[in-house]
């Protein structure tokens, strides 16, 4: 599998108000071509160092709880989709996100309201 362009960025986690760091990257192989999402809890500045993180978790996990200490215990997801599956993804969260949208109110409704709660 051949990495063809990775994208890393960080989030807080609005449950814990952690960081947790998710790297895109689109793959080819053979006979595919898609998108790996993963995520990772904490703060990572590199695919390198994210990796190494990564690999870390996963290891120490497949050894078992009584190897795994504060640091060892942290939630890694990894998903890998075809570029039809990658659209079908996309469109859901578009549609959540402009779901989320309508639902917010606007800046200027907020100011009028904070000002007539006095």
């Amino acid at each position: 599998m051949v990495v063809k362009s990775s994208n890393l960025f960080t989030t807080i986690n609005p449950i814990n108000h952690e960081p947790v760091t998710i790297l895109v990257e689109r793959i080819e192989a053979e006979d595919f071509r898609g998108v790996s999402i993963e995520s990772l809890e904490g703060e990572y500045d590199s695919t390198e160092e994210f990796g190494k993180a990564a690999r870390h978790v996963f290891d120490v996990s497949k050894k078992g709880s009584p190897h795994m200490s504060g640091d060892d215990v942290k939630i890694y997801t990894f998903l890998t989709l075809p570029i039809h599956d990658v659209r079908q993804l996309v469109d859901a969260l578009s549609g959540a996100l402009q779901a989320s949208e309508a639902q917010r109110p606007s800046r200027a409704s907020t100011v009028l309201m904070n000002s007539n709660s006095f």
